[in-house]
C-alpha cells in the first residue's frame, strides 16, 4: 500500500466512526429519548441538542487539544470518550444520563474528523486532493448509509443494542488512533 492510499484508509475509519455516529445521532437520539427512555414530551430534541454544542465545543477547542497532545493522543482519547458517551447512553437508559451520553459522544467524535484530514494532509503533502475525495466521499456515504443500519438493527434487536453499534465503531476508533500521526506533537 502507498502512503497516499495507506492514509487514506487510516483517515476512513475516523471519518466513517465520526459520521456514522452523527448521522444516527441525528436521525435516532429524538426515536430513543421518547420510545426506550420514555423521556417527558418535548425533551426528545435535547439529545442532538447536546451532541451536537459539545461537538461544536470540542471543534473550537481540537487544534489547540492537537498542539498540546499530539493527534494519536487526541484521537484515542477522542474515540474512547464517544464510547463511554454511547454506554452511558444504552447503558442507563433515563434523561439525564442519556443527554450526558450524547454530550459526551459529541465532545469525542468532535475531533476524528479533523485528526483524519489532517493525516491525509500529512502524508500526501504534494496532492492529497485525489485521498480527500476518497475519504470525503466514503464520509459521506457513511452518513446517508448509517440511519437505515440503525433502523434495521433496531427492528431485528431493539434501538438500544442498535446504538451499541456506535460503542463497538468508537473503540475500533481508538484502537486505530495509531494511524493518526506521530504520537507527541514535534518539539519546536
Amino acid at each position: 500500500m502507498t502512503t497516499d492510499s495507506t492514509a487514506t484508509a487510516r483517515a476512513s475509519d475516523g471519518l466513517a466512526t465520526q459520521r456514522r455516529a452523527t448521522s444516527a445521532t441525528g436521525d435516532w437520539a429524538g426515536v430513543y429519548l421518547k420510545e426506550t427512555v420514555l423521556s417527558p414530551t418535548g425533551v426528545e430534541a435535547l439529545g442532538f441538542g447536546a451532541f451536537s454544542l459539545t461537538m461544536l465545543v470540542g471543534r473550537l477547542c481540537g487544534d489547540r487539544l492537537c498542539g498540546r497532545w499530539g493527534p494519536v493522543a487526541l484521537g484515542r482519547a477522542g474515540a474512547l470518550t464517544a464510547a463511554l458517551g454511547g454506554l452511558v447512553v444504552v447503558g442507563l437508559p433515563q434523561v439525564a444520563p442519556v443527554l450526558v451520553g450524547f454530550a459526551l459522544m459529541g465532545l469525542g467524535l468532535s475531533v476524528l474528523a479533523p485528526l483524519a484530514f489532517s493525516a491525509i494532509g500529512r502524508a500526501a503533502p504534494r496532492d492529497p486532493k485525489p485521498a480527500i475525495a476518497l475519504v470525503t466521499a466514503l464520509f459521506y456515504f457513511g452518513y446517508v448509509v448509517s440511519p437505515p443500519l440503525i433502523g434495521m438493527l433496531a427492528e431485528w434487536e431493539t434501538l438500544r443494542v442498535a446504538l451499541s453499534s456506535i460503542v463497538v465503531a468508537a473503540l475500533a476508533a481508538a484502537a486505530l488512533a495509531f494511524m493518526l500521526g506521530r504520537e507527541a506533537p514535534d518539539a519546536a
